[in-house]
């Protein structure tokens, strides 16, 4: 797996440094402007900040880069790059693509897509080293975080828990993604069950001022019953433009429904990761205390278990953190005892799965 790209900055102390051609003047010079959204983070204002290139040059080709918000620009077209600090200069984000800038005018662009990360509390903390990281599809290295939000362009990304920066563990898959560009909308992230629940309410967007909670079911929209929809279907008529207002029937803990008016407005993509499935064996009478060296371990299914593990444990009431999607489960009496397979096809979908094991195993 690709772990960086070679994309090489000037020193840090010039990143502040807006360069120029002598010859530019405000008749062929704009003001680009770059602004973070609120919720993800921003950029160091001494190591970070902005970049741009030509448009459809190489990244390699960054010829403007600021640490302020704004900076004279020569007019024309181009690609806009991210980059949050030091550590991340040599990843410059993709942000906004062929961006117009005009002579003596101001162009906005606002970095919005990312992802937040939330990590249930019984998750150990990352060690040394430890990272969450996001990938293209393509392996190629987007992004990085030890818990806060990620900036991440818009496309199709996988992100993994590498646990420390020692070969021990396999990075744990926690998903694959899809970030998509700002939207008019309500500001829910809801799942389909029999009806559509509201997962998450973002804070201070359309919904959550109209007073709708976290577990809600919208039980229609504008009159339209969502149950027996697709999920995409349901969130096409939860979406609109924005300005533009939304009556939602919703029905709270299995009371009555009542309705709702909620006018929407602009929700940047906010996509949420979340470290929270795990995995713990229960083990039976039938089953020997581990010995030196012996260990529990799990596997992708059908993975070969004389490969390295992606999580172990020395202790069997220890939980494994995992990703969301099926594991098998084997028992190591001791370091030189072959693995023995004690539960297959184990489906974790979020929250910890309790697996009892018992006998001589496989």
């Amino acid at each position: 797996m690709t772990n960086g790209i070679a994309f090489r900055f000037l020193p840090a102390l010039l990143l502040a440094a807006i360069m120029v051609p002598a010859t530019a003047s405000a008749q062929t010079t704009g003001t680009l402007h770059v602004t973070v959204a609120d919720w993800l983070p921003a950029w160091d204002p001494d190591t970070g900040g902005w970049a741009v290139a030509r448009a459809g040059q190489s990244v390699g080709k960054l010829s403007i880069r600021s640490s302020e918000p704004a900076a004279p620009v020569p007019a024309g077209e181009y690609d806009v790059y991210w980059f949050q600090d030091e550590a991340h200069r040599d990843m410059p984000i993709l942000v906004a693509e062929g961006v117009t800038v005009n002579a003596g005018q101001t162009t906005d662009v606002r970095v919005q897509t990312g992802v937040i990360i939330e990590v249930a509390d019984w998750v150990p903390p990352l060690g040394p080293g430890g990272q969450i990281r996001a990938f293209s599809t393509t392996d190629v290295a987007l992004n990085w975080t030890t818990g806060a939000p990620m900036v991440l362009p818009e496309g199709r990304v996988v992100v993994y828990w590498n646990a420390d920066a020692t070969d021990d563990l396999l990075p744990i898959w926690l998903g694959t993604f899809d970030i998509e560009a700002s939207f008019g909308g309500i500001g829910t992230e809801v799942r389909m069950e029999e009806e559509v629940t509201i997962v998450r309410v973002a804070p201070g967007g359309p919904a959550d001022i109209a007073g709708i909670r976290d577990g809600d079911e919208i039980l229609a929209a504008d009159g339209t019953a969502l149950g027996g929809m697709t999920l995409a279907a349901a969130v096409d008529l939860l979406r609109g433009p924005s300005g533009s207002s939304l009556v939602v029937s919703v029905r709270r803990a299995g009371g009555e429904p009542f309705d709702v008016t909620i006018r929407r407005s602009i929700i940047d993509s906010q996509v949420v990761v979340r470290v929270d499935a795990g995995i713990r064996v229960v083990v039976g009478p039938g089953l020997p205390p581990l010995g030196e060296g012996g260990r529990w371990f799990v596997t992708y299914t059908d993975d070969d278990p004389l490969e390295r593990p992606l999580a172990f444990a020395e202790t069997a009431d220890a939980t494994l953190l995992v990703g969301h999607t099926t594991y098998d489960v084997y028992w190591q009496e001791t370091a030189t005892a072959a693995p023995r397979l004690v539960a297959e096809d184990i489906v974790v979908n979020g929250g910890i799965v309790a697996v009892p094991i018992g006998g001589r195993g496989k």
